[in-house]
């Protein structure tokens, strides 16, 4: 319980922060970093009109995937193989033949393999599944169940599983994989193993591995706080917006876990171009406290209905904070700390938004209108993690730089200079809670929402 009452605040925190600049990016985003990546280690070469990653696989396509993630390539090009099929073109011989001797796929009938059938998030997670060394007549996992199996070792996560299943998510879900540890134990990633069997050189796959390393390393630092009693943590933004105007965001956190006792403090404080706002919020004795600085409401904790937000981002650090979306991350020294870098890919816009958008919602607030909008895009220049000697997240900063559309004004450019402090953890923090608490008056969420409303007759 109290690991999770933890992750529910996180949530909130990151909701607040991530609100400034989620409302102007709807692009879906594209893996194609990730493409060249593979293209590069010799294990995704495209077709005649490129990477073609916003169409669907065919099963074709995924096959030939799935011989080149088992490293046997070589092999089944080397090799004569018979099969029973008659819808597979010449190119793809060798690899349905291969296939179909090892017993590594069968077709959808007699005489045929079902080519140009489209394959599912569910058919490709298998064929990962398999080349991670998981059968399915061994008991490991039911075709059925490949989805959830494939999350639970890290291989796909609800955003590449969800809607159309394309190349850009076939890529994805392929290079999540080659950081997966096979199912014999005896490699600590599939990449591994493809270097030990002579599939991918060493010299390639050096720059991924270490890649790989250096997330691993980035990911244990962004998870202290969950191990701690209690955390403060300071943010500042500012926000530039051209000739709109320019201002400053900060917002002060501090939060206490008593088993299933949370007493937690939000001041947030914020000067944009002339217009200034102050919200305080506090968490405590199952109830949310909101001073908005002309009324002070009050609301009971479980009207929020945070199980339903839990269960959407309750995820492990792979799933929520993929590697798939950074495209280079570095390790150096800045005075004391070491400082992680990170690159991130656009596409973590695109997974961030349905994080965003699913606490809206489950809030019962339409995020149709800010989430759909066209004429946005964001790019994160970088990420950065600041961790003392003992490991431990001291600071975070974030760039963010948003491109909006005004038609005939021409485009908006906006900056987001993110700095996140983390002042105090465990037992030194203290949650210092308002002596008026109890004049904070009831939300009816029955009662109209305008003060100026007239009551229904």
């Amino acid at each position: 319980m109290k690991k999770t009452v933890r992750k529910s605040i996180a949530t909130i925190a990151l909701s607040i922060v991530l609100s400034f600049a989620l409302v102007f990016s709807a692009f879906a985003g594209s893996f194609e970093h990730l493409a060249d990546e593979l293209f590069d280690l010799g294990l995704f070469k495209g077709t005649d009109s490129g990477f073609e990653l916003d169409r669907a696989p065919n099963r074709g396509e995924a096959l030939v995937m799935l011989i080149r993630l088992l490293g046997m390539e070589e092999e089944a090009l080397a090799g004569e193989y018979a099969h029973p099929f008659t819808d597979v073109p010449n190119f793809f011989m060798p690899y349905v033949g291969f296939a179909y001797e090892k017993g590594l796929t069968t077709g959808v009938a007699e005489s045929s393999f079902g080519f140009r059938s489209l394959c599912t998030a569910q058919m490709y997670a298998a064929f990962v599944l398999r080349a991670l060394g998981y059968n399915e007549e061994a008991g490991d996992f039911t075709y059925s169940g490949a989805l959830e199996f494939g999350k639970s070792k890290g291989i796909i996560d609800d955003f590449l599983a969800d809607g159309t299943f394309t190349r850009n998510e076939m890529v994805a879900v392929s290079h999540l994989a080659l950081a997966a540890a096979p199912k014999d134990g005896e490699f600590g990633s599939l990449l591994e193993k493809l270097v030990s069997g002579g599939a991918v050189t060493e010299a390639a796959a050096a720059p991924v591995l270490s890649r790989f390393a250096l997330y691993e390393e980035f990911m244990a630092v962004g998870s202290e706080l969950e191990d701690e009693s209690g955390f403060e943590l300071r943010f500042v933004m500012d926000i530039d917006m051209g000739p709109l105007g320019a201002g400053t965001v900060t917002m002060d956190l501090s939060m206490a876990i008593d088993d299933q006792d949370v007493a937690a403090a939000i001041i947030i404080d914020a000067a944009i171009a002339g217009e200034e706002l102050a919200i305080q919020i506090f968490v405590a004795d199952g109830f949310v406290y909101i001073n908005d600085g002309s009324d002070k409401i009050k609301i009971d904790a479980g009207l929020a209905d945070i199980e339903s937000i839990i269960s959407m981002t309750d995820m492990n650090a792979l799933a929520f904070n993929p590697s798939y979306l950074f495209k280079e991350i570095t390790k150096s020294t800045e005075g004391s700390y070491t400082v992680y870098t990170a690159t991130l890919a656009d596409s973590f816009m695109e997974i961030a938004m349905g994080i965003a958008a699913g606490m809206l919602d489950s809030a019962g607030l339409d995020t149709s209108d800010i989430l759909d909008l066209e004429g946005f895009s964001m790019h994160i220049p970088y990420m950065k993690y600041y961790a003392d000697a003992d490991g431990a997240l001291k600071r975070m900063t974030m760039s963010m730089s948003i491109s909006m559309d005004m038609g005939i004004l021409g485009e908006l450019a906006i900056t987001v200079d993110a700095d996140v402090e983390v002042v105090a953890v465990g037992d030194a923090v203290e949650v210092t809670l308002p002596d008026d608490l109890d004049e904070y008056v009831m939300l009816d969420p029955g009662a109209p929402q305008d003060p100026d409303a007239p009551d229904e007759a």
